[in-house]
């Protein structure tokens, strides 16, 4: 399995992040597929905030299992946490444009999550902004993860993030895969 491109480390809670891990191909069918998802405007990221719904387009685990992405980002997860099973919980894609919002927020109270992002836009301009930013127990920001075509993040689930906003030179949707696994 391929080393990680960058690791950072937030309370003692790693994250992982990956480059190249696809082939351009790979990356412009993967976005293809997911930008045609069937989207809805249901999705909040916290209890609090559902005032406040963004783009989101979820999909039968079920069905995901069976994909070719879910075999590559399952093995990455295992390989660099204690992962024990490659089996996801939650799969699915969130899409944000200029003058959107998004919140701070755990995939998990649990440390028994981990979490995996997969960046599926098959270009993105790092002037476009929409980095995702993870906070420490403060909500003090301590560390952005640029969006790179095809990159993928792995972290434990309980850590505080949120996707950021592209500004308003951008011409894209930011769009992400949120693929989340049980460490049991």
């Amino acid at each position: 399995m391929r080393e990680h491109s960058k690791k950072i480390t937030i309370k003692g809670k790693n994250i992982l992040v990956f480059d190249g891990l696809f082939t351009e191909k790979d990356i412009k069918h993967y976005f293809a597929l997911f930008s045609l998802a069937d989207y809805t405007f249901l999705h909040s990221s916290r209890k609090d905030t559902v005032a406040y719904r963004e783009w989101a387009a979820s999909f039968s685990v079920e069905d995901f299992r069976e994909h070719s992405l879910h075999q590559v980002l399952s093995a990455v997860a295992q390989a660099h946490s204690n992962l024990k099973g490659t089996d996801c919980y939650d799969v699915f894609c969130s899409a944000s444009t200029f003058g959107d919002v998004s919140f701070i927020h755990s995939d998990s109270p649990s440390e028994d999550t981990v979490s995996v992002l997969y960046y599926c836009n098959s270009s993105w301009d790092s002037e476009w902004g929409g980095e995702t930013i993870f906070y420490d127990d403060s909500d003090d920001a301590e560390c952005a993860i640029s969006i790179k075509p095809g990159r993928v993040v792995v972290f434990d689930g309980s850590l505080k993030h949120r996707a950021g906003v592209p500004n308003r030179t951008c011409p894209e949707v930011r769009i992400t895969l949120s693929v989340r696994f049980d460490k049991k």
